[in-house]
C-alpha cells in the first residue's frame, strides 16, 4: 500500500489540488479521501487525475450520484 501524505504535509501543488476538490465538495481539505493522499507525492499525476475526474463527473447521461457509486464500486473491487 502506498504511503499516505496528510494535507498538512503536502507540497504546495498537491495542496492546491486538494483545496480545489475540497471547495467543490464543500469539505475541509484535511478530510480528503485516501486516493488523493496516496497521490500527493506526485503532484503532476494528481493534477492530471483531478482534471480527468472533473471531466468524468461533468454533466452527462449518468447523474452525479450514479457516477460516485460506480467510482466507489471500482475502488472497492480494486482494493
Amino acid at each position: 500500500m502506498p504511503r499516505l501524505t496528510e494535507y498538512k504535509d503536502m507540497n504546495p501543488r498537491a495542496k492546491a489540488v486538494v483545496e480545489g476538490i475540497a471547495a467543490a465538495r464543500n469539505i475541509d481539505p484535511s478530510a480528503i479521501n485516501n486516493v488523493w493522499k496516496a497521490m500527493a507525492r506526485h503532484p503532476a499525476v494528481m493534477e492530471q487525475f483531478a482534471a480527468e475526474m472533473k471531466e468524468a463527473f461533468a454533466p452527462g447521461k449518468l447523474d452525479p450520484l450514479t457516477k460516485e457509486l460506480v467510482y466507489l464500486a471500482v475502488s472497492i473491487a480494486n482494493q
